[in-house]
């Protein structure tokens, strides 16, 4: 968050995949509730295992700032689903 005369554009550009997040996970929990049991963690695992994968594959994913916009909220709102399927706030907003 520092220095402090980037903040602004550092939440317009953050803004809309943190807003995604939250829309995806109150989503997420209201349609599909907290998985447990078996189904609950192999979710946990397959979202481990996807970024393992990711990791180890040393890729690193580019985007257009003009895509930023619509992709934001997107990546957000699918982060939010995973999160709210297996308590996991890291694929797909990292990679």
């Amino acid at each position: 968050m520092r220095p402090w005369g980037t903040l602004g554009p550092l939440l317009r550009r953050l803004g809309g995949m943190q807003a995604g997040v939250v829309v995806g996970t109150l989503g997420g929990a209201a349609l599909f509730g907290a998985p447990a049991g078996p189904v609950g963690a192999l979710l946990l695992g397959l979202a481990l295992v996807a970024y393992a994968a990711w990791g180890l594959a040393g890729r690193t994913l580019r985007i257009a700032p003009r895509h930023e916009g619509w992709a934001g909220p997107a990546v957000g709102a699918a982060t939010g689903l995973v999160t709210a399927l297996t308590g996991v706030f890291v694929v797909p907003a990292v990679p």
